[in-house]
């Protein structure tokens, strides 16, 4: 396991611990005293008798190690679309204990989109890298240069531990990958993790292990999910006529029947569609097709068909379509001669 330099003084939260924190924030401070006495009032005979603090006992608070960590977006996934430049995942890290701690923070990730950690932060297409605000509406930390780092918290507070990841274009529709954040009681000083104590009595001070696995170990995981188009494009020719006598109209005759052949000088009309599959997640927005005909075929015309708009520029037929919702097809088409005498 590897640690990053501690940025984070244990230190800074030593010197305010309170003796009596306030029970949310996990109780009294361990090593406090607490004593109970009582008074005794009787009547003995025709006396009235008192005796302040007849009796009393005392026990030494021990040292409470409570932590829990959590996934702080709704449902434990984050959907992000394909090429998003930063979806962010959020897990938070409390300590409910009695007492300041240092916890070893380890994120794991697993999945389909093969993501690489990025040490840099600079969050390059197809990388993940972590930020970390030591407590919640602090200054974030950006030093994360592994994917182990360590955390101190005084009693009750919560730390944010922030995943970004940058998408790749190319990833599919429903694909996911899963992060887990574990975080470890961890005596920052010694470099080791925490130990459970027992058997020092009620003037002695223990360490008790009270998180939900009794181990000072607890996890997270959520899971981030793309939502992508399913978008496909085809292209189909059909010859509309032979022009044998090279008096066809290929701007606006109709197609002849028969099982015509792409002879020099016949008219063809390409067909240019594209599909965006029923089980998308997204529609797709900006759609642009180009279809660049080849020297040996002559432009005629266009028709625009399910799309916003159709150009020809330069031998280049452009074709422009604003959204296509999930299950929807568009087409337009092109007339040209075939080049020859």
């Amino acid at each position: 396991m590897s640690h990053i330099g501690k940025t984070l003084a244990a230190s800074a939260f030593l010197l305010c611990a309170p003796a009596w924190a306030d029970p949310a924030s996990g109780g009294p401070a361990p090593g406090t005293v607490v004593t109970n006495t009582i008074n005794l009032d009787y009547i003995s005979g025709d006396r009235h008798v008192s005796v302040p603090d007849a009796a009393s006992t005392s026990f030494t608070v021990d040292r409470k190690i409570d932590l829990s960590v959590e996934g702080r977006d709704a449902g434990g996934s984050v959907f992000a679309q394909a090429g998003q430049g930063d979806a962010v995942l959020v897990f938070s890290v409390t300590n409910s204990g009695n007492d300041v701690s240092g916890y070893d923070l380890d994120l794991a990730a697993a999945g389909g989109l093969a993501l690489t950690y990025d040490a840099s932060g600079q969050g390059g297409e197809g990388t993940y890298h972590v930020t970390i605000a030591p407590v919640a509406g602090a200054a974030v930390r950006t030093d994360i240069s592994t994917t182990s780092a360590e955390l101190t918290l005084a009693p009750g507070e919560t730390g944010l531990v922030f995943v970004h990841v940058s998408i790749p274009v190319s990833a599919p529709d429903g694909s996911e990958s899963h992060f887990t954040l574990t975080a470890r009681a961890w005596d920052i000083p010694a470099g080791a993790a925490e130990t459970e104590t027992r058997g020092n009595g009620l003037d002695g001070t223990d360490t008790i292990f009270a998180d939900p696995g009794l181990d000072g170990i607890e996890t997270a995981s959520e899971s981030l999910v793309i939502q992508a188009t399913r978008m496909t494009a085809s292209k189909t020719m059909s010859v509309i006529s032979e022009n044998l006598t090279h008096t066809f109209d290929c701007l606006n005759g109709a197609a002849q029947p028969g099982d015509l052949s792409p002879v020099p000088r016949s008219c063809v009309e390409y067909r240019i569609t594209v599909a965006n599959g029923a089980s998308a997640s997204v529609p797709a927005t900006a759609i642009v097709v180009e279809d660049i005909l080849p020297d040996t075929m002559h432009y005629v015309t266009h028709a625009k068909g399910g799309f916003d708009e159709v150009t020809y520029v330069g031998g280049i037929v452009t074709g422009t379509l604003s959204r296509l919702d999930p299950g929807r097809t568009a087409s337009f088409t092109i007339r040209a001669f075939v080049g020859g005498n």
